[in-house]
């Protein structure tokens, strides 16, 4: 199959089949939940990043997230319209705050989390337990290497 052919044979065959993933996981993923439940992308990326850790900044979301921090920024403006999360300012740097879910965010979260999972699962579905532990230690070795460039 030359889809097959050209994950393999290409100069950047790594790169190549993460992005392959990325397209075919991620993509069709956020288009549901934007669709059915009317969140976008960086809506999205909050509400995940604040499940995860609350009490996260704006700028600590964009970091996480390598989205701009506009469009982070335009994200939290959404989601306290909508009621999902609470902006509290930081004590010591009134320019900075913390972002915390509200019920309604959790509420939200809990509605697409079991979509993320199941996504995650069929990504995994061919593989043993042995190399699912192998590609958990190869993944978090990959993303403590990470060099954010800052251009």
């Amino acid at each position: 199959m030359p889809k097959d052919d050209l994950l393999r044979n290409n100069p950047i065959p790594f790169f190549f089949r993460i992005v392959y993933l990325s397209n075919n996981y991620r993509d069709p993923l956020l288009r549901t939940i934007e669709n059915d439940m009317g969140l976008t992308r960086p809506e999205f990326s909050i509400l995940l990043c604040l499940a995860q850790r609350d009490g996260l900044g704006a700028i600590d979301v964009s970091e996480i997230t390598r989205q701009p921090q506009n469009t982070v920024s335009r994200g939290v403006f959404l989601l306290l319209k909508k009621g999902m999360i609470r902006k509290e300012t930081h004590r010591g740097d009134a320019r900075r705050s913390h972002l915390h879910l509200t019920p309604k965010g959790e509420k939200a979260y809990h509605s697409f989390i079991g979509l993320v999972q199941s996504a995650n699962d069929k990504m995994i579905a061919g593989l043993t337990s042995a190399e699912v532990r192998k590609l958990d230690a190869l993944l978090t070795k990959m993303c403590a290497g990470v060099v954010i460039d800052r251009h």
